[in-house]
């Protein structure tokens, strides 16, 4: 089992920085890490689990799109803001935890989805999350 532990201290992970890895099965994002990059984890088909950095303040377009066999995530309260695609394609995401303090949502973030459980504190979800999902109910 590949367990990748994501401890950086200053600059964040690159755009498209370990798209497409078929290792990854486990990430752990420690520490001051305050940015998915567009693409980043784009694509790594074997990702299952993922703990994100409660100093998180963005996840960038793209960032665990095609991630197929996520199943369930939890946005830490520290994210201000999710990009375009971020979870599209993630045909295994059941369930996922949104804060309030999300202020920002890109487009068509759960696009390829047919069952999402949205749990948090989040109170008003805008109809872009879903436009070109026909699949969710």
């Amino acid at each position: 089992m590949i367990f990748w532990i994501i401890n950086f201290y200053a600059s964040p992970l690159k755009n498209a920085a370990i798209n497409n890895n078929q290792e990854i099965l486990n990430l752990l994002m420690k520490h001051n890490q305050i940015q998915v990059k567009e693409k980043c984890f784009e694509n790594c088909k074997k990702l299952t689990h993922i703990t994100l950095s409660n100093s998180l303040k963005q996840i960038g377009n793209y960032a665990f799109y095609g991630c197929s066999k996520i199943n369930q995530i939890t946005i830490p309260s520290s994210v201000i803001e999710i990009g375009d695609f971020v979870f599209s394609k993630c045909c295994s995401l059941t369930s996922i935890s949104i804060p309030s303090s999300v202020k920002s949502f890109g487009k068509n973030i759960f696009d390829g989805i047919k069952s999402l459980n949205i749990t948090g504190d989040i109170i008003h979800l805008p109809n872009q999350l879903f436009e070109q999902n026909l699949s969710l109910k």
